[in-house]
């Protein structure tokens, strides 16, 4: 999963990568991926949660993409799909997830699939850490 994340989360080191995501799943992070031929096309990253404003029990995506390669074969779709039914499954009423304001592809993706923009997600950082996607410019 780590090349295919790595294209969306740029800031990710092939020598840290297992223990983290070890570490974020006893966190409850779910890490689920569809493959082809023995090779990992999309991944998505997740909790089920609950907070007051998730309407009840919820699930939210931190990650999903698709290797650049096998964009616009359908994986996305499929890995969206399984992602909402896994949530029906937990018994969550809704699925969230934050897009970056400059991934115009993944909003018309999201737009398809029946998603809404519902909200600002407003950050601050509290280092002065700054990340590859903070240095992202639209267009």
């Amino acid at each position: 999963c780590f090349d295919v994340l790595r294209a969306l989360r740029p800031n990710l080191q092939q020598e840290s990568f297992y223990d983290t995501v070890r570490e974020m799943q006893r966190e409850g992070y779910v890490l689920g991926y569809l493959e082809r031929d023995g090779e990992v096309v999309s991944v998505a990253g997740f909790r089920i949660c609950r907070n007051f404003a998730a309407e009840g029990k919820a699930m939210y995506i931190f990650d999903l993409v698709t290797r650049q390669s096998s964009r616009s074969e359908g994986w996305g779709a499929e890995l969206i799909g399984n992602l909402e039914r896994y949530a029906a499954d937990a018994g969550c009423a809704i699925v969230h997830l934050d897009s970056g304001t400059f991934r115009y592809g993944a909003h018309k993706f999201y737009f398809n699939h029946g998603y809404q923009i519902r909200a600002y997600h407003f950050l601050k950082r509290l280092t002065e850490t700054v990340s590859a996607f903070d240095q992202q410019t639209p267009g």
